[in-house]
């Protein structure tokens, strides 16, 4: 099994994944805590995670996932199938990266916008052309819903 950890602003949400890429279980956590985790894995075998974190990593979560499985903590160094065309890559949220990563394997090979809206609203863009492949462009963000209200 594959675990996918999405650390937010105000949340921490996790998916874990089949061998055949198909999630299996999901949940979000408000108050995260590691016996919460620990309960949710029960009876399943990690055998990788990955960690996006644009928020704190709790204490202790890195240390945990480790010990049970290769773990990959994203950040703007790790490599992916984009070229990266945003002038400050160290400064752009990891959440972002993963994003534009997932909506090129979903629509590969076509440019494409790829809209969150979680604590933030960001838009963000895709380019794509047959001599030069895939790039992340960059885009916007602003505040969600919620901080708007």
């Amino acid at each position: 099994m594959k675990l996918a950890i999405d650390i937010g602003n105000t949340r921490l949400k996790a998916g874990l994944f089949d061998d055949g890429d198909e999630m299996v279980k999901e949940a979000s956590w408000a108050a995260f805590s590691l016996g919460s985790l620990t309960d949710w894995l029960s009876g399943y075998h990690i055998v990788s995670s990955i960690v996006v974190a644009s928020g704190d990593v709790p204490e202790g979560l890195e240390e945990y996932l480790q010990s049970r499985a290769i773990v990959l903590f994203l950040t703007h160094q790790t490599p992916i199938p984009l070229m990266m065309h945003y002038q400050t890559p160290e400064t752009l949220g990891r959440d972002r990266i993963a994003g534009a990563v997932g909506a090129y394997m979903l629509q590969p090979n076509m440019p494409c916008i790829k809209i969150d809206c979680g604590t933030c609203l960001t838009i963000d863009y895709i380019w794509w052309d047959a001599e030069n492949g895939a790039s992340f462009e960059g885009g916007i963000i602003s505040p969600g819903l919620n901080m708007r209200l």
